[in-house]
């Protein structure tokens, strides 16, 4: 007869998520384009169907860097969905979801530093995309 499975564990309250959560939230969307920028950018592919492939490889790849980002941090998201999905299963009770819906939930959300750089590295590197557009432009066309 096989032992008695153990008791399911209860969900506890982790404050150091909250930051960790912030972080990777920034990271996650900071990731995203960055892939747009390179596959656009240096890599050259443009408005070419392999672009596409391009991003979705790339983007594959930082999907398993941030799972392993997820399980070093010990449980750190940059989903809001995981884990309310994960606190409203859990047994923790209400502490655990409150914690999570007032702390965790809007670390993700709000994530005003993560928006802020990656809005700034968009603007500049969309002008240094244009800017090589209109340079090759000009090149193959003798004038603009």
């Amino acid at each position: 007869m096989s032992p008695a499975p153990p008791p399911p564990s209860r969900a506890r309250i982790r404050p150091w998520l909250v930051v960790g959560d912030l972080a990777l939230a920034a990271a996650w969307v900071c990731a995203g384009a960055l892939v747009k920028l390179l596959v656009y950018g240096p890599l050259g592919f443009g408005g070419r169907p392999q672009a596409e492939a391009v991003k979705v490889s790339l983007s594959i790849v930082y999907m398993f860097i941030f799972a392993w980002l997820e399980a070093a941090t010990g449980g750190a998201s940059y989903n809001p969905l995981t884990i309310l999905a994960a606190a409203v299963a859990s047994h923790g009770g209400p502490a655990v979801y409150l914690f999570t819906a007032f702390a965790r939930i809007p670390a993700q959300v709000i994530n005003v530093p993560g928006r802020d750089v990656c809005r700034q590295l968009v603007i500049q590197s969309s002008f240094w995309i244009w800017s090589s557009i209109l340079s090759i432009c000009e090149t193959q066309n003798g004038l603009w």
